[in-house]
C-alpha cells in the first residue's frame, strides 16, 4: 500500500494543476476548431476481387499522394477527459500514373485525454467514425461506373492547443487507418465486384479555436 501513496500523491497534484491551469487559460470551457488537414506518406492494400481487373492493373498496392481538406470539430472538456465529434472533407489519390483523386467525407467521435499546464493543454485523442469514399469512375480502370464507397476510419492524435482568451491556436500529429469498400460495374462486360481498400497514413492538422 505505501508504494501507491507516492502515486497518488503524483496523480492529487496534476488534478490540481490541470484544474488551476485550466481556468486560468479558459481551457476548461467548450469549444470548437475549424482544421487544415494534411496526409503525408503511407500506402494502399486493395483487393480487387476481380482476376481480370487484377491483371489490367500493373500496381494493385500504390504508395498515397499527400491528401488535404478540412475539418470542424467540437469539444467539451470534462476534467482530465473530452469527449468531442468532427465533420471532415479530405481529397487524396494513390500514387499511380493515370488515376484521379478522390474524396472522403468522415464522421468521427473523438474521445480525448488532455492535460493542461499554464497556458497550454495537451492531449491525446483517438478519431474513429464513419468514411465515406466517393470516387472518380474511372478509378478503378476506364468504363466503370464506381458506387459510393462505406467504411470506416481508427487512429490517434497527440496534439497541443495554446490558450489565448477566446481564441487560441492548436496542432496535432498522429497517424489514420481507413477500410473501406467500392461496388463497380462494368455495363460493357455486364460485370459487378466489389474493390476493398485499407489506407495508412501519418496525419498532420494545424487550426485555431473559439
Amino acid at each position: 500500500m505505501r508504494s501507491l501513496f507516492p502515486a497518488a500523491l503524483v496523480i492529487a497534484a496534476l488534478l490540481a494543476l490541470h484544474g488551476r491551469a485550466s481556468a486560468d487559460s479558459g481551457l476548461d470551457t467548450p469549444y470548437i476548431a475549424p482544421k487544415l488537414m494534411l496526409g503525408f506518406g503511407g500506402g494502399t492494400s486493395v483487393d480487387f476481387n476481380s482476376d481480370d481487373v487484377f491483371e489490367a492493373i500493373e500496381d494493385d498496392d500504390p504508395d498515397l499522394e499527400p491528401s488535404y481538406g478540412i475539418g470542424i470539430a467540437g469539444f467539451n472538456p470534462m476534467g482530465l477527459f473530452a469527449l468531442g465529434g468532427q465533420l471532415s472533407l479530405i481529397s487524396w489519390g494513390p500514387d499511380a500514373p493515370n488515376t484521379s483523386r478522390s474524396l472522403f467525407f468522415e464522421v468521427s467521435a473523438l474521445p480525448q485525454l488532455n492535460l493542461a499546464l499554464a497556458i497550454v493543454e495537451v492531449y491525446l485523442n483517438v478519431p474513429i467514425g464513419l468514411t465515406v469514399d466517393f470516387a472518380d469512375d474511372d478509378a478503378y480502370g476506364p468504363g466503370n461506373e464506381v458506387h459510393t464507397g462505406l467504411g470506416y476510419h481508427l487512429g490517434f492524435m497527440v496534439g497541443a492547443r495554446v490558450g489565448l482568451g477566446d481564441l487560441g491556436l492548436l496542432a496535432e500529429i498522429g497517424f489514420i487507418h481507413r477500410a473501406f469498400s467500392h461496388e463497380v460495374e462494368n455495363e460493357t462486360l455486364m460485370t459487378t465486384w466489389d474493390v476493398d481498400m485499407e489506407l495508412d497514413q501519418a496525419a498532420l492538422n494545424v487550426g485555431v479555436y473559439f
